[in-house]
């Protein structure tokens, strides 16, 4: 029912080659509701490359998938028009939240590397503004080197608040769970 009146379209043009792993994809995924989105990957010998774009959502991977070796970024400009933008393709509860969110992982091996970062995130009545989170997991551990934010617009003062960590938080996931923040 929730696709009811709602046409994708699908403009991609590509090859693959099956045997070899490699493939190559480009063109656009577009609804009669005004929704689009671009795509372009490829994965060959040299590794995959691949952008997937629409107005307010923009991601990139480059890498090596066979080696574990990539790099992949994700750039929401507004959540807020996100959230709008897909509701065109399939209707959601949408969260009352704007802001804009930058994402970055890298994956070595079996390490992973990630941050997040965002200037402020506006909420039903407060604020969470100057995010920062810069982490690590290898080996059942997550290393978080760094995390900050700012709460602010609070009606009660005292919820406004600076919150960082002052040393790297460990989190073992492992057999032995535990936390250290």
């Amino acid at each position: 029912k929730e696709l009811d009146h709602k046409f994708i379209k699908l403009n991609l043009k590509g090859s693959a080659t099956l045997s070899k792993e490699h493939f190559k994809i480009k063109g656009t995924i577009d609804s009669n509701k005004k929704f689009q989105a671009k795509v372009n990957i490829e994965n060959s010998d040299l590794g995959i490359d691949g952008v997937f774009k629409t107005e307010y959502l923009s991601t990139k991977i480059v890498g090596n998938i066979k080696e574990k070796n990539l790099k992949a970024t994700l750039n929401i400009s507004s959540l807020k028009k996100l959230q709008i933008e897909l509701n065109k393709l399939y209707k959601f509860k949408r969260f009352d939240i704007d802001g804009s969110i930058k994402t970055e992982a890298k994956l070595k091996g079996e390490e992973v590397w990630a941050t997040v970062e965002s200037p402020k995130l506006a909420l039903n009545g407060f604020n969470i503004e100057t995010i920062g989170l810069d982490a690590h997991y290898n080996k059942e551990l997550l290393t978080i080197n760094r995390l900050n934010l700012n709460t602010t617009g609070f009606k009660d003062k005292k919820l406004n608040k600076k919150i960082y960590l002052n040393q790297a938080g460990v989190i073992y996931l492992g057999e032995k769970r535990s936390i250290l923040l």
